[in-house]
């Protein structure tokens, strides 16, 4: 009743808002936010920001920082990539005002010429691709399906995906579809790394962002249990995030630095027609009502999909 009642209120507030009756008073756009793959209108503001070239789909780009760079009369990626070095805003660091006129620039560069365009960054010792270990036997790509709507202010992690180029078959998966069974499914997932591990001391988990890593760290303090384990694979570095090593390694022509816009550049094809995680969410809440196991079997080929690329990339 508690977080009924602060939802309410805060629709009240909303409604209660005259300013939000005009037609013309768009109060959100260009700005993307959490609603935003679930608003009918999604689809319009994108259009729009496109043609109006905006800012915002620069990859890495603060609304902060196009506020200087509208202060600066730079208003469209276009314009920002062909900035010289004069036109850099009052308050932004020469290196910022760099790194986010090449990636303007390199999404113009592909854009108009239909090609994944990328540049390798400046080495920095330590991180790049130094933070790849060299591949060996029993290496595991994985990936995690969570349900952040299950309970209020409480996820479920409902999947845990593993793709295993050295076994067969390559894809095994650990299911969580209620809150017990989210236990005993982090448990197995916890003890085949550890048993893994034994078999071959020099595998490794590569994940991408930083999601499974906050996650096997939340489950092991939710459900109390294999904290020991989660803290030895996390001490010894099994887990390696390929995001931190591409995001310091290299430049691409994408709006985005997801794995999914990385996937143009190594050709990789997936089998299944779920795209986005948001997508096998609202699927999850979908099996929820119905119980169809097709959903499930669809969830599973996304997130072999998404394990699979990880081993591509």
């Amino acid at each position: 009743m508690a977080y009924y009642r602060r939802l309410k209120a805060s629709f009240l507030e909303f409604a209660r808002d005259v300013a939000r009756d005009s037609l013309d008073d768009v109060r959100e756009y260009p700005w993307q936010i959490g609603h935003c793959q679930r608003c009918p209108w999604n689809a319009g503001c994108e259009q729009q920001r496109r043609g109006d070239d905006h800012l915002s789909i620069v990859a890495w780009m603060r609304r902060d920082q196009i506020a200087k760079f509208e202060a600066a009369q730079i208003a469209r990626v276009a314009e920002l990539a062909g900035a010289v070095d004069d036109q850099r805003p009052a308050g932004m660091s020469t290196e910022t005002f760099g790194k986010l006129r090449r990636q303007a620039s390199l999404q113009v560069r592909g854009r108009t010429s239909g090609e994944a365009i990328y540049e390798l960054l400046p080495h920095d010792p330590g991180l790049g691709f130094e933070l790849l270990p060299h591949p060996a036997p029993g290496d595991v790509f994985f990936d995690m399906e969570g349900d952040p709507l299950y309970e209020p202010g409480r996820s479920l992690e409902y999947l845990f995906g593993c793709w295993l180029p050295d076994d067969e078959p390559k894809f095994r998966a650990f299911w969580a579809l209620d809150r017990d069974r989210e236990k005993l499914a982090f448990e197995d997932f916890v003890d085949f790394i550890v048993e893994r591990r034994r078999r071959y001391p020099a595998m490794h988990v590569y994940h991408y962002a930083n999601y499974e890593k906050d996650a096997l760290r939340r489950l092991a303090q939710l459900h109390a249990t294999r904290e020991d384990e989660v803290d030895d694979l996390l001490r010894a570095e099994v887990l390696v995030d390929l995001y931190a090593v591409v995001r310091r390694a290299l430049a691409i022509s994408e709006e985005s630095y997801s794995i999914k816009s990385f996937e143009r550049f190594y050709g990789f094809k997936r089998d299944t027609l779920v795209k986005k995680g948001s997508e096998s969410i609202v699927m999850f809440e979908s099996w929820m009502l119905d119980a169809n196991p097709a959903t499930l079997s669809e969830i599973e080929r996304y997130n072999r999909d998404d394990c699979r690329s990880r081993s591509e990339e």
